[in-house]
């Protein structure tokens, strides 16, 4: 999986077909572009852009420099303490008010895909379904 720019995510959640209401009436008009969420989406957007800045590489960018942290699983303390970086920094870049960032979802799915042999052991086959999901994405 590549890592999304900003651009490509608006693109990507303008394509959306969804049927959205506010106020008894349907949202007619491009939801990127409506002012009630426009503001929310450039602020994930930066997000997005900002894994592909300088400045900020060593903390949002996987250690593979394909993706971005959130797909990384944390292996050591040192890992731990770089999405704990990486999370703050997200968190400090929208005043802490987004309250699912674009992490929120893939740091989930790594936390299972590092358990995988527990989970396992426990009886679930995550593995199998885990590998299929992370294929997908």
């Amino acid at each position: 999986m590549a890592m999304l720019t900003g651009a490509a995510y608006l693109k990507r959640i303008g394509t959306l077909q969804s049927e959205i209401w506010m106020d008894g009436e349907q949202v007619s008009e491009s939801y990127v572009k409506h002012p009630a969420f426009k503001p929310v989406l450039q602020t994930k957007a930066r997000l997005y852009d900002m894994v592909h800045e300088e400045k900020y590489a060593s903390i949002l960018q996987a250690d593979s420099k394909e993706t971005n942290f959130s797909f990384e699983i944390p292996r050591s303390m040192n890992d731990l303490l770089k999405r704990r970086k990486a999370t703050q920094l997200w968190a400090r870049e929208t005043l802490g008010v987004l309250g699912r960032s674009p992490d929120y979802v893939n740091t989930m799915i790594a936390v299972l895909a590092g358990a995988k042999r527990f989970l396992q052991r426990l009886g679930l086959n995550m593995g199998k379904i885990l590998n299929r999901f992370i294929r997908m994405q």
